[in-house]
């Protein structure tokens, strides 16, 4: 009484004026204060008082009213759970009338939706709403059957606008039901968004809104405490979904409950003693491990008659019962087992007959998965888009249970833990179910509904019944056991799932766990999909932890190769360690020397054919290189054809696949290893004279004193008193730039004659529009190829756009689009702008990176300026290195030959220039490489930190978190882009003595344009006519095709309606010898235009070698020419032409190979 007296003096302190001003914030912080200062044990009691009076229940959310905000928009405050749990006891039981309606018609909906008729459902969920105010449970549930029976634009008028709580929670609800899959949306919205929230301290919020946007399945660790903090901000409906939500997710999260908190236990047997809703009662069960089988005596019937092997009948009785109870889903696997072990004509029936309703969709799905494994993925697929949809309906449980069932070793903790929630409701639960609440791991369950009172079994499931019994005693008959095994073999009423779980675990019991893998390799032979029979992943840890049970090196290898391929692909190393192993034993290094030593592959024939893929045997030691692995794959395939007369079309196809990359990659690699490149031999050929010239007068003039030079660069030890006139040496020095005929033995004249020559041979090899490096860095650097392998990184995810003619860039679309209904108008204006603003950034690091490229020569290090801002490319022709080049060159010459010079001496001399340009390039390459990784990655990385910083300023209810993810993948992706770039600047592989087909070629011309535009993905589509003369090209013809083809796409791309979105159509045709490749893609009417007013079509047809050569050098403008170019530098006889077909643009190169 005392305590009474106390609690209600308490509670006026707390209302205060609370009526009169309507402070709530003050009111609550009252309350908090007053449950800091009440003992623990009297805080249940000043919870139910509280529940009692009308403005405490105000404050604290208890009062049916009809809100368009049902969500309490004051901060959830840290409270005793014992007080929130007690007070919503409290007004549950003096409401108790009103919720037992409530629970009806939650229930009613279920039945509802079950039956799909969604109309109904609309309608009742509209009287609840109408008459005890709006709620969460019903928000989501509305978007859900939305979403079942009507398009995806009327779920999107199911919103809550606002910058409250509500809106974000109406946003995210609605994004799940308009997603895919709950993988998907967990991945791509949920994620960062809880990640977010919990960054900033929201984290009760965060862990409710996992509660009640994901499926179990992907959120099986409650938080209970925070979700039950949270609640305080909801209204009684979704009080009472949410607490029981959460309660039955968290104490079925593990086998046996962790659930030992007081307030909970007390909480839950309260509300059984008062609600009128069963589950109350079997959570308590369930967390005193009492839980109960659930069935009437129409289920007992439908046992007894199946467990007999009555059949038929089976079916007739689920028909019934379905019609009877049509929420009850608990005989579905009765019911579609029944079907499946009766004769085929009602398998037939099954797959013939039209699926109406959802337990008709059901039943067929359960079928399947009886049928075959193949299936499974399907029905997986289904069942988790039903879970995660309905995930806040409890009809899911039964579904998501019985699915697991029908294989239990694929997910036993899955299977256990949606036994536990089917547990906790109101629903039926069969024998089956109830039996696997409390197994240990990998105990025989598969028929625990045969535990019942029928008097007669089927003979199968007397079998079964003995083996159990012998599994379970202490010293099981290994023999009986095969025996029974092999009459339950015989039987028709056993499904395959079944069957391999009971041989399964009578191995495992048996220690023979050889023979378990092999049984599994034998079964897996057939399907590998049939993995999922076995218990996989236990064998898997055996394997690994316990080797030495493990005899069978082959068998272990083919298991751990199906382990790989259907569970876990960190466990190749694992299949590569015992095929190593298996190698070992038999004294080989490969498995190709295996074969031929093997008299039959009876056994192997999985090995050599699944397991000795090629990549299990890139991991083997012996080889190193990618190369090697394909050699050694072929080799294997070869040998099991010719030795054993083993093949497959997958074996041909494959053969046939390895032998076209080989090819196809040799070529393309050779198009990368050659994108630095100087056309050395056609230099030397158009120039050969002029280089003549020079020998034989370097030759005339270092035939005299040559002391003069180590005057003028003299060496590091001698002391600089030996140049003691420098007056008088420039004066010979100057003397030497007017040198003529007559003074042509002037010692001097050596210095100006090699510096002449050496700004010759720069001007040759490095600046020669026709020969020099600066075209190659033109065509296959910088002109499209390194500003789209990088520029693609970012247009891949959206993040930048093109300017336009304005010189603005476009607006960006795609997140405009995605945040238009999402965010509100400022907020998408502002991203816009942050897009725009990351556009420049780009393109300027982009344009940076090519300025880095441009080739040029200063007459010395002054005259460069700041290195920084200059080409990574710069040639100084000073006297430093004047003197350089005349050391390197100066061995060539025949200082004493007066004789006609000789073919050898030009040669000598002319590979001497280039050998000495490539060690100047070397140092370039250095140069631009150290450029890439302190400039240029740290530009990008810098560029996407300073954005997603920008995006930052953004209230959370306007995270743009796909946005932010890209920016990320954008962040990591470009820096491997740039590294692979950097592996260009290198020395040319030079041309080797190989032959290819033009097929072939094209084949690699496409993938090389593929690697320049990833990770776009283009559409390319080719035809090839029939080629009756399959002529082979030179490896340098490859390479000026590759070329011109790659820029012929660029040009395509650039230029195509929608730009790396534009199909490209191919086509190759050979006509006695002759070969045209014609490309066409679809142009907008700009640039149908532009190439009209430009007159581009006859400016290609006048095309020449000799004149438009600055086009070799330059951007903008001169992708057509560089096609003209490479087909022309490459064949003897070509041509190279254009068209415009009404919206289409075509590029014809023709050719004839020598």
């Amino acid at each position: 009484m005392f305590n009474q007296i106390k609690y209600l003096t308490d509670i006026k302190k707390i209302v205060g004026n609370y009526p009169k001003y309507k402070n709530k914030r003050n009111a609550f912080i009252r309350l908090r204060r007053a449950l800091d200062n009440i003992e623990p044990r009297y805080v249940r009691g000043f919870s139910i008082a509280c529940s009692k009076n009308v403005q405490i229940r105000e404050i604290i959310n208890l009062g049916f009213f009809k809100r368009d905000i049902f969500i309490d928009l004051l901060p959830e405050r840290k409270v005793p759970i014992d007080f929130i749990l007690s007070s919503f006891y409290g007004f549950y039981s003096s409401n108790i009338d009103i919720f037992n309606v409530i629970e009806k018609n939650m229930e009613e909906l279920e039945k509802l939706v079950i039956l799909e008729k969604f109309d109904d459902a609309i309608k009742l969920l509209d009287f609840i709403d109408l008459k005890y105010g709006g709620s969460i449970w019903s928000l989501d549930a509305r978007m859900a059957i939305t979403g079942k029976y009507k398009t995806s634009e009327d779920v999107k008028k199911i919103n809550i606008k606002g910058k409250h709580r509500l809106a974000h929670i109406s946003s995210l609800l609605q994004q799940k039901h308009l997603s895919r899959g709950a993988l998907a949306f967990q991945q791509q919205i949920l994620n960062h968004t809880v990640s977010e929230l919990k960054s900033k301290n929201f984290s009760s919020f965060s862990e409710f809104l996992l509660l009640i946007l994901l499926p179990y399945n992907l959120n099986n660790r409650v938080k209970i405490d925070d979700v039950i903090i949270f609640s305080q901000k909801l209204y009684p409906i979704d009080k009472l979904f949410i607490i029981k939500k959460a309660i039955s997710s968290y104490i079925s999260s593990s086998r046996k409950s962790d659930l030992n908190d007081s307030v909970y236990h007390d909480f839950i047997h309260s509300m059984s003693k008062v609600s009128k809703d069963q589950s109350w009662i079997n959570i308590k069960k369930l967390i005193n491990s009492e839980p109960t089988v659930r069935i009437n005596e129409d289920i007992k019937s439908i046992i007894n008659v199946y467990s007999k092997g009555d059949y038929l009948t089976t079916v007739n009785l689920c028909d019934a019962f379905i019609n009877r109870y049509p929420t009850e889903l608990s005989v579905i696997d009765i019911y579609s087992k029944a079907l499946f072990y009766l004769s085929n004509s009602a398998v037939d029936k099954v797959n013939k007959k039209e699926r109406k309703t959802l337990v008709e969709t059901l039943i067929h799905s359960q079928f399947m998965l009886y049928v075959s494994t193949n299936n499974y993925e399907k029905v997986k697929e289904n069942i988790d888009l039903l879970s995660f949809k309905f995930s806040n309906l409890n009809f899911t449980h039964s579904i998501c249970a019985m699915f697991y069932a029908a294989y239990p070793f694929i997910n036993e903790i899955e299977l256990r833990r949606y036994c536990r929630l089917l547990s906790c409701g109101y629903t039926f639960i069969t024998p089956k179910y109830n039996a696997k609440l409390m197994l240990s791991d990998r105990e025989l369950s598969s028929f625990e509904h045969d535990n019942t009172d029928a008097i007669e079994l089927s003979d199968s499931r007397k079998i079964r019944l003995y083996i159990e019994s012998e599994i379970k005693s202490d010293s099981p008959d290994s023999i009986k056991i095969d025996n029974l095994l092999s009459k339950l073999e015989s039987m028709h009423d056993v499904t395959i799932a079944e069957l391999n779980q009971i041989k399964s675990i009578a191995y495992i019991k048996l220690c023979q766990f050889d023979l378990l893998i092999k049984e599994i390799n034998k079964v897996c032979n057939k399907n590998i999909n049939d993995m999922m029979l076995f218990p996989a992943h236990y064998i898997a840890e055996v394997i690994n932890s316990q080797s030495e049970n493990i005899s069978n090196k082959l068998n272990a290898a083919i298991f751990s190769y199906l382990y790989y391929i259907n569970f876990d692909k960190s466990y190749k190393e694992t299949t590569a360690d015992y095929l190593e192993d298996y190698l070992l034993v038999n004294n080989v290094k490969v498995p190709s020397e295996l074969i031929a030593n093997l008299p039959n592959i009876y056994e192997h024939e999985m090995f050599f054919d699944k397991v000795c893929n090629q990549q299990i045997l890139g991991s083997i030691l012996e080889l190193n290189s990618s190369k090697l692995t394909m050699l050694e794959r072929l080799k294997i395939i070869s040998l099991l054809h010719e030795k054993f007369d083993y093949t497959s079309e997958l074996l041909e196809s494959e053969e046939k696949e390895i032998f076209n990359f080989l090819l196809v990659n040799n070529i393309k690699e050779h198009h990368e290893s050659n994108k630095i490149m100087i056309d050395s031999e056609g230099l030397k050929g158009a120039k050969y004279l002029e280089y003549k010239s020079f020998y034989e007068n370097l030759s005339e003039v270092t035939l005299f004193n040559t002391n003069l030079l180590t005057k003028y660069f003299p060496d590091e030890e001698n002391d600089e008193e030996e140049i003691n006139d420098s007056s008088t040496i420039d004066q010979e020095i100057n003397n030497s730039i007017l040198i003529e005929d007559e003074d042509i033995n002037s010692e001097v004249s050596i210095l100006y004659f090699y510096g002449n020559f050496y700004s010759k041979v720069i001007n040759d090899f490095i600046m020669d529009h026709d020969y020099g490096l600066i075209r190659y860095l033109s065509s296959e650097i910088r002109h499209g190829v390194m500003p789209n392998q990088m520029r693609s990184v970012f247009e891949s995810l959206s993040l930048v756009t093109e300017k336009g003619i304005s010189g603005k860039y476009s607006p960006n679309e795609y997140w405009a689009k995605t945040y238009l209904d999402k965010l509100p108008t400022l907020d998408v204006e502002y991203i816009q702008n942050q897009l725009d603003w990351f556009c420049g950034g780009v393109d300027e690091l982009i344009n940076k990176a090519n300025s880095w490229t441009k080739p040029v020569t200063v007459w010395s290090e002054v005259a460069l300026g700041n290195k920084d801002d200059k080409s990574s490319f710069y040639f100084i022709i000073d006297d430093d290195k004047t003197y350089e080049f005349y050391l390197a060159i100066k061995e060539t010459i025949d200082y004493k030959s007066h004789e006609a010079t000789s073919d050898d001496d030009i040669n000598r001399m002319f590979n001497a220039c280039e050998n000495f340009i490539w060690i100047q390039l070397d140092q370039c390459f250095e140069n631009i490489k150290e450029r890439f990784n302190l400039n240029l990655k740290d530009g990008f990385n810098k560029l996407c930190t300073d954005f997603i910083e920008r995006l930052a300023v953004l209230p959370i209810s306007s995270n743009p978190q796909n946005l932010i993810d890209n920016i990320k993948t954008a962040q990591y992706e470009i820096i491997e882009k740039v590294a692979n770039i950097e592996g260009w600047f290198k020395r040319p592989q030079g041309i080797m003595d190989e032959k290819y087909r033009v097929i072939d070629v094209v084949n690699a011309s496409i993938d090389c344009v593929k690697g320049i535009y990833d990770p776009q993905v283009l559409t390319m589509h080719l035809s090839i006519d029939e080629i009756v003369n399959n002529n082979e090209l030179s490896n340098k013809q490859s390479l000026y095709l590759t070329r011109a083809l790659v820029t012929s796409y660029i040009n395509c791309f650039k230029h195509g309606a929608n730009r790396a979105k534009t199909d490209v159509f191919l086509k190759v045709i050979e006509d006695d010898y002759c070969y045209s490749i014609i490309i066409k893609n679809e142009i907008n009417e700009e640039t149908k235009k532009r190439i009209v007013d430009n007159g581009i079509i006859k400016e290609v047809e006048n095309y020449d070698s000799e004149h438009y050569t600055e086009k070799l050098i330059t951007e903008g403008g001169t992708g057509l020419y560089k096609v003209y170019r490479n087909i022309k530098d490459g064949f003897g006889v070509a041509e190279f032409s254009i068209a415009q077909e009404n919206l289409s643009f075509v590029q014809s190169i023709g050719f004839t190979p020598d």
